[in-house]
C-alpha cells in the first residue's frame, strides 16, 4: 500500500512538472524564404546565394512576445524590422519580413551576410539601448551584444537540424507550402536564430 501511495505521489509530481514547463516555455515557427528566380527553398543555417537572389523571413510566434531581426554585413547590420515595416511588437501575428509581397535583395555589396532572429517573452535593453538611434550599427558593436545575450540564455540554435522542404507548382503555391512547414523552436525567454550566408557574385 505504501510503494502505491508513493508511486501515486511521484506521478502527481512528474504531471505538474510537465504542465508548469509547458507553461514557462513557448514556440516560435521560424524560416527564410531563399528565391532564386522561380525556385524557391529554405535558406539552411549555413547557405550559400547568388547576387540578385531575394529572402523573406517569416517569425509566428505563439505568444505575446518581442521579435528582433538583424541583417548583418562586413561593416553594418541594420534592425531590419524597424527599418522595413511598421511593427508593434507586443502582438501575436506572424510576421513577414520585409512584407507579404517583398523580398530582401542580395546586392553584393558584402561577401558574407548574417541574420539573426531572436524572439523574446520581454524587451531586451541591450538591443533597445544599441538600436535606440537608428537602425543600423557597426558589426562589430552588434557581435559584442548579440555574444554576450547568447552566453547569458544559451539558447542559440544556429546548429539545428535543416530539413530540406521539397517545392512544386507555381510561386504561390511554393510559398504556402513554404509557410505550412515553418520548423517550431521552443525556449524558456528567449530563442535565438542565427544563419550565415555566402553570397557569390
Amino acid at each position: 500500500m505504501k510503494r502505491i501511495i508513493t508511486s501515486f505521489i511521484l506521478l502527481i509530481l512528474c504531471l505538474t512538472f510537465v504542465q508548469l514547463k509547458a507553461q514557462e516555455d513557448f514556440n516560435v515557427k521560424l524560416g527564410v524564404m531563399l528565391k532564386s528566380g522561380d525556385k524557391i527553398d529554405r535558406l539552411k543555417s549555413r547557405d550559400r546565394a547568388k547576387t540578385g537572389d531575394k529572402i523573406r523571413i517569416f517569425v509566428n510566434p505563439s505568444v505575446k512576445s518581442y521579435s528582433y531581426v538583424f541583417y548583418s554585413e562586413s561593416e553594418k547590420t541594420y534592425l531590419v524590422n524597424d527599418k522595413f515595416i511598421d511593427y508593434s511588437a507586443n502582438i501575436v501575428r506572424p510576421l513577414q519580413i520585409p512584407s507579404a509581397t517583398e523580398y530582401i535583395e542580395f546586392d553584393g555589396a558584402s561577401e558574407n551576410i548574417g541574420i539573426t532572429i531572436i524572439t523574446s517573452k520581454e524587451r531586451i535593453p541591450s538591443l533597445d539601448n544599441l538600436f535606440k538611434k537608428e537602425a543600423e550599427v557597426a558589426t562589430k558593436e552588434w557581435k559584442s551584444v548579440i555574444d554576450h545575450i547568447k552566453d547569458l540564455v544559451k539558447t542559440d540554435l544556429s546548429m539545428s537540424m535543416d530539413k530540406p522542404i521539397s517545392m512544386a507548382g507555381n510561386v504561390r503555391d511554393a510559398e504556402s507550402s513554404f509557410i505550412s512547414k515553418l520548423q517550431s523552436f521552443s525556449g524558456e525567454k528567449i530563442i535565438i536564430k542565427d544563419y550565415t550566408i555566402e553570397i557569390k557574385k
